[in-house]
């Protein structure tokens, strides 16, 4: 009975979320000791979180949280004793922090980072590459990215655009007639293209 909220694009399945919600926060807000929990929940998750940092290309990149951020920033340093920079905050993605960065992709060389934004925990990624001197996005990008598990067996296929040298390479696998695109961490270098 509840296949058409499949469809979370829909109007009549936001209307049911905002429904939901709506009888579920009316109600939370009920509690007497509420906002002694959230106020606890906030102090309690409100400290620096940091990932595990890793090099590429020389350089040193982690993501840092510094509290009650809705998403960890991603940074960057020169060497383990510089000044860390800010190379991409998925906080300003939009204003309510329900865009995250889902995946980084460094190219061998470290002049690029293909990055994928996912939007409200969807399975449905988009994907963008950006030159990491400029710090500038490239024109394209993909839309509509969706990484399989079920797949298991990929073939490699190289796409040719206009950065042959520096260009992303593409995992494609044809199943039932659907072309599935995942990406892969490789670089092609241009001899091989």
């Amino acid at each position: 009975p509840y296949r058409w909220l499949e469809d979370d694009n829909s109007e009549a399945t936001d209307a049911w979320v905002e429904e939901q919600n709506k009888v579920t926060f009316d109600y939370l807000k009920q509690i007497p000791y509420h906002n002694k929990i959230k106020d606890r929940l906030e102090e309690i998750w409100n400290y620096p979180k940091y990932s595990s940092p890793f090099k590429v290309a020389g350089k040193y990149y982690f993501k840092k949280n510094d509290g009650l951020q809705n998403q960890s920033v991603l940074y960057t340093q020169n060497d383990l004793y510089g000044e860390p920079e800010v190379l991409l905050d998925p906080n300003t993605f939009c204003e309510d922090g329900t865009i995250s960065l889902s995946g980084t992709y460094f190219s061998n060389d470290g002049k690029y980072m293909g990055y994928s934004k996912c939007m409200s925990g969807s399975d449905w990624n988009e994907f963008f590459i950006m030159d990491l001197n400029t710090r500038e996005n490239l024109d394209d990008h993909l839309e509509w990215i969706k990484f399989l598990r079920e797949l298991c067996k990929f073939q490699y296929l190289q796409l040719v655009t206009k950065h042959i040298k520096d260009m992303m390479s593409f995992t494609l696998l044809l199943k039932r007639e659907k072309l599935i695109v995942c990406l892969a961490r490789q670089v092609l270098e241009s001899q091989h293209c």
